[in-house]
């Protein structure tokens, strides 16, 4: 007879066959026995438990119509084996090479049973099986009939055929009872998106896991049956909302899914049958604003009753049918399982053998994390297992747990705010460092400059300049922009070519008591004029003047210096510099910064990379992004020299790294996508390497770690002058953003304003001399963003980053992504709704979604989607024109219509997936050099066609992508291939032709 696999089963199937879980679907279950064993009864009696349940003998075969199918097979020969065992190392060796043996279903052994004798009264009886034939119900049932066999009591007939549990379980599945659950569960997961963030947490090896396990003092299991009883709800009910809520304050979540086994043993057949009969249900735990433990019990109440009335349809089947993100893990919308087992019965009875159930280290798991917890006559167990975290980690997670339930369920009205998940161990930050700054910067480079008045100060491509030099053009500008019209205080913009002009523009202005603004020469004429109006700027120092700056004065950079040098007029109070960065209401935002901050992130980099004559450092940063101001200033303040590379040398690695070594650099800062092009470039002369901007890889870190003698990991946002943190690079750890440079303090806060414990995520709020003075003419952002003390908690200055963080064991800071739609693309931040403002003023775009994305080798990205009839060439022509080159989107689609989720908001995870670029022109390349160069041009860009005539920065590639590609092109040919001869004709033919002519 043929039967038909379950639903469920047919989940299971596809997971053993096409995922790779080998035993992770394995169910183990052992019990230690102490007495006097018969062996042959219990030979006899798993015999007549097989003979018994036809589940525990059959095989699975998918037939040529895909079906899956069941047969039963006759009983074993050989249905227990029996091994002596020496001590309990071979023990526990022996019973992990048994759990992990993974099981052919097609063979009709879908389970297996072991008994290791470690003396004449003392064995170890295992069984596993595979979870396609077998639930957590079916072990109290096996337990039950192995108990009277033993007895010999039990009738070896099945009292049920597995056809006709099997073909219950697909009565009860009609149509619309299926159409039903999946509406409910549609509308349940709503607006739902999967972001569980664990600290500490690891990619998973495989399903290789960790599991601890403790147990709840009996006074606590009484008081959550006393609780279950008040509010109307199961043990497994309270003990849920409790974990809920705990893992809730951990990864700073307020909306939670967690997988919940759910029984579908409806017919009579199935209450005693050994089968699969149970479906993952995705229970969804709301803990958005501040409920207390009886309202989050009484939740997971209705929450697990509305479960048990939808709960048979397989949680693969809800992922497909609500569009969940499942991600790449088997896991699916249930990153966390929490599984009750009852039993009421007992454990298993051996007729005087003492049978106690023994903690398993299976080593395997299908889920990230999982709960199992069992409630029998002694108390209540729970078992952590984890194929993610470390065993540390677990334990910790079970110390806060039983801590927070301890409390919750001697006072049911306790708000989650209030719950005692923070423990003695747990960090309390405090302000690190010495005293305020009591001089500027640039009082401390012109000391240098009277202490070596002849040593270099700048080189830039066309000459070297001393300190005496520098100081005497610096005060030129000085004292040309105080005769412009500038008052301390106010506003000069500085739009200066790559070369000494930028220094002497900078210190000049910042001498003068002016704020130092720095702008784009190349930025469009829409957004300098925006900037220039909104920052009030006096005049504008520039080597440009063709810059439309609107009838400004525009002063010469390297003037002729002046007889009278002019004094410096700023004190540590006043603000020293203005940055604009991008704008969530489409309106870039200035970040108004002081001289004692500027001074004092100074002083903390001077202390750890001493700058000094003969030392030089490099600078490649463009000056619109805050990082250029340590590494133009760090050396003029020690009478080091600072190498300006030019705007070539920037874009080419070879020649950025020809001037390294041709100028002895010691010290270089940059992104991690600017130094992933340069770190094969690196000579041997480079000391210290720092790395900022964006989130740093283990495998980027590792290559410096090979080539650089320090190498260290910044983080700061622009509102707390640049460098907040920094952690000195080290192999084989996870990456971290380090601990609070000196004058800084770092909070990690919960929603409630309250400090994180070690290891849970929360905001990232940073303190100190640092904080710079907020937004100019934005005072409600700055209110929203920038905090004048909390309560209770510290009366210092904090800003608000954004950022979500998490302090590890270590005393460093971890980084888990952000609050908002803001981003970080080639170390600039970007606010996804600036760009969005921009298309939408765009005649006949309707409506407008930026995503950004990954394609190639590691060629990031943006891309805009808009609905309504605006042609792409009148879109790209509105970016350009008030956009600058970082923030405009490589890839431009329309469509019909946006795609939404089941709530109704835009899906951008589906629009990140529909990113493509331009079709690639049907004139493939023919000759053996255009199909090496276009192999070069699709690995970059990550397109599978390419045309000769397709334009490199027409398929989505960026000026980064190109430096990659020619750094693949003189590898691959030889042939060095500069940034300008490429931009001239970036085609597959036209680059063939320069490096193979």
């Amino acid at each position: 007879m043929t039967i038909v696999a379950t639903p469920g089963q047919r989940e299971m199937w596809h997971l053993d066959r096409y995922a790779g879980t080998g035993s992770a679907l394995n169910v183990p279950v052992a019990w230690q026995l102490r007495g006097e064993l018969d062996s042959a009864r219990l030979t006899e009696a798993i015999a007549a438990v097989l003979s018994r349940h036809e589940s525990l003998r059959s095989a699975f075969v998918e037939n040529g119509d895909g079906v899956l199918t069941v047969t039963v097979t006759p009983p074993p020969a050989e249905p227990l084996q029996i091994f002596d065992v020496t001590g309990q190392e071979e023990l526990a060796k022996r019973l992990l090479a048994f759990f992990d043996e993974p099981f052919d279903l097609t063979s009709g052994r879908p389970a297996a049973a072991v008994l290791l004798r470690l003396g004449p009264a003392e064995h170890v009886l295992a069984l596993s099986a595979h979870h396609i034939v077998l639930d957590e119900w079916s072990v109290g049932i096996i337990e039950r009939d192995l108990s009277v066999a033993y007895r010999g009591n039990l009738d070896v007939a099945p009292s049920y055929r597995l056809a006709d549990v099997l073909g219950a379980r697909a009565a009860e599945d009609t149509a619309d009872r299926r159409a039903s659950a999946l509406a409910h569960w549609t509308e349940e997961l709503a607006g739902f998106e999967s972001r569980m963030c664990f600290p500490g947490a690891k990619p998973a090896a495989g399903y290789t896991a960790v599991q601890i396990r403790r147990s709840l003092p009996p006074a606590t299991a009484a008081r959550a049956a006393r609780v279950a009883q008040s509010v109307g709800a199961t043990p497994f009910g309270v003990l849920l909302a409790a974990f809920a809520g705990v893992l809730g304050r951990r990864v700073n979540d307020d909306d939670l899914v967690i997988g919940v086994p759910i029984a579908g043993r409806g017919a009579a057949a199935a209450q005693h049958a050994v089968t699969y009969a149970t479906d993952l249900a995705p229970l969804r735990i709301r803990l958005n604003g501040n409920p207390t433990y009886a309202a989050l019990a009484a939740q997971a109440r209705d929450r697990l009753l509305s479960a048990l009335e939808n709960g048979h349809v397989p949680l693969a089947e809800i992922v497909r049918t609500t569009g969940g993100a499942a991600g790449d893990d088997v896991a699916g919308l249930a990153e966390v399982v929490v599984t009750y087992r009852a039993r009421t019965g007992g454990a298993l009875d051996l007729d005087g053998v003492t049978a106690s159930p023994v903690l398993v280290q299976a080593g395997k798991s299908l889920y990230p994390l999982a709960l199992h917890i069992d409630h029998d006559a002694d108390g209540i167990g729970l078992e952590l297992v984890s194929r993610t975290l470390s065993t540390e980690a677990l334990d910790d997670l079970a110390e806060r747990y039983l801590r927070a339930l301890a409390a919750v369920l001697t006072d049911p009205d306790m708000p989650l705010a209030d719950w005692p998940t923070v423990l003695p161990v747990d960090r309390v930050p405090g302000l690190t460092g010495p005293a305020l700054p009591s001089e500027t910067v640039v009082d401390a480079f012109l000391d240098a400059a009277h202490r070596w008045p002849d040593m270099p100060a700048v080189i830039d491509r066309y000459r070297t300049v001393s300190y005496a030099e520098l100081r005497d053009a610096a005060s030129a500008v000085a004292t040309a922009v105080v005769d412009a019209g500038v008052r301390p205080g106010d506003t000069v913009a500085v739009a200066v070519r790559r070369g000494a002009g930028m220094l002497s523009a900078m210190l000049g202005v910042m001498q003068s008591a002016g704020v130092y603004l720095p702008v784009a020469p190349d930025w469009p004429e829409h957004r300098l004029r925006m900037v220039l109006a909104d920052a009030s700027v006096t005049c504008v120092v520039s080597d440009t003047p063709q810059l439309p700056v609107g009838g400004l004065p525009i002063i010469d950079p390297l003037p002729v210096a002046c007889p009278t040098p002019a004094d410096p007029r700023a004190t540590p109070e006043d603000p020293a510099y203005l940055i604009y960065t991008s704008g969530s209401t489409g309106k870039p935002k200035g970040v108004l910064v002081d001289h004692c901050a500027l001074s004092r992130l100074i002083d903390a980099m001077r202390a750890t990379f001493a700058p000094a004559p003969g030392r030089r450092m490099l600078a490649t940063t463009t000056t619109t992004f805050d990082i250029s101001l340590v590494e133009l200033l760090l050396p003029l303040t020690g009478g080091a020299t600072c190498v300006i590379a030019d705007e070539e040398a920037v874009r080419d690695p070879a020649l950025l790294g020809a001037l390294v070594a041709a100028e002895r650099v010691e010290f270089a800062q940059g992104t991690p996508t600017w130094w992933s092009l340069m770190v094969e470039h690196l000579p041997a002369t480079i000391a210290d390497v720092v790395v900022a901007g964006e989130p740093l890889s283990a495998e980027l870190r590792d290559r410096l770690l090979r080539v650089a003698g320090r190498a260290f990991n910044g983080y700061g946002p622009t509102e707390t002058t640049i460098y907040a943190t920094m952690w000195q690079l080290a192999p084989e750890v996870p990456v971290s953003i380090g601990s609070p440079i000196d004058g800084t303090v770092a909070w990690v806060l919960d929603r409630w304003d309250r400090p994180c414990a070690t290891g849970a995520v929360g905001r990232l709020f940073i303190g100190g001399a640092g904080v710079g003075i907020g937004y100019l003419n934005r005072p409600d952002l700055t209110a929203d963003r920038f905090r004048d003390g909390i309560a209770g908690l510290t009366e210092q200055r904090l800003y608000d980053t954004g950022d979500l963080a998490a302090w590890g064991d270590d005393g460093l800071l971890y980084l888990y992504g952000r609050n908002d739609t803001q981003i970080k693309l080639r170390g600039y931040r970007i606010e996804l709704g600036e760009i969005e403002s921009v298309l939408a003023a765009v005649a006949g775009v309707t409506a407008a979604v930026v995503v950004p994305f990954t394609r190639g080798e590691d060629q990031r990205g943006l891309a805009a989607f808009v609905t309504g009839d605006a042609t792409e060439q009148d879109i790209r022509a509105a970016l350009s024109a008030r956009l600058p080159e970082y923030m405009r989107p490589a890839v431009v689609r329309r469509l019909a219509e946006l795609p939404v989720t089941g709530s109704g908001k835009t899906d951008r995870k589906q629009l990140a997936q529909l990113v493509g670029f331009a079709e690639p022109a049907i004139d493939r390349p023919l000759t053996p050099a255009q199909i090496r160069v276009g192999g070069l041009f699709r690995a970059i860009l990550g397109t599978e066609r390419i045309g000769a005539s397709d334009r490199f920065f027409d398929l989505g590639g960026d000026s980064i992508g190109a430096a990659r590609l020619l750094v693949r092109l003189r590898r691959e040919f030889g042939v060095p291939l500069s940034l300008k001869e490429f931009v001239a004709d970036p085609t597959v033919a036209g680059v063939t032709r320069k490096v193979n002519p």
